[in-house]
């Protein structure tokens, strides 16, 4: 699963269309958009801003789910993590990528606040 392997060596990769050349995750040989099999793969820079989110309270414990839009064009699914700003998550918020282990050894994406750049517009 090369999106898998490119996690455990810390990248975020993303498809890309040649034929349209929009960006779209998560990779895959045709493009969502006009439907060309000319796709490739792309690391993504990992900076985004918030597009929505939610908190889940669970008896287990509470986390916080995304849709993080990438600079590259993108929109994935993803967890928040870190401690949320003062005033809290809000759409438009600048996240920036980082990673977990999880339980079995995978790497995988997830998504802070970036405090290098507070606000980026939504």
């Amino acid at each position: 699963m090369p999106w898998l392997d490119a996690c455990a060596q810390s990248a975020l990769t993303y498809g890309h269309c040649a034929a349209c050349g929009k960006a779209h995750f998560y990779p895959r040989p045709h493009c969502p958009h006009c439907h060309a099999s000319d796709t490739g793969r792309a690391t993504s820079a990992g900076i985004g801003a918030i597009y929505s989110w939610t908190t889940v309270h669970s008896k287990a414990a509470s986390y916080t789910l995304a849709y993080v839009r990438l600079e590259e064009g993108f929109t994935m699914l993803t967890h928040l993590v870190g401690d949320p700003p003062v005033d809290g998550w809000h759409v438009g918020l600048s996240v920036v990528l980082g990673w977990v282990v999880t339980a079995n050894g995978q790497n995988m994406p997830v998504f802070q606040q970036n405090r290098t750049n507070k606000e980026q517009a939504a």
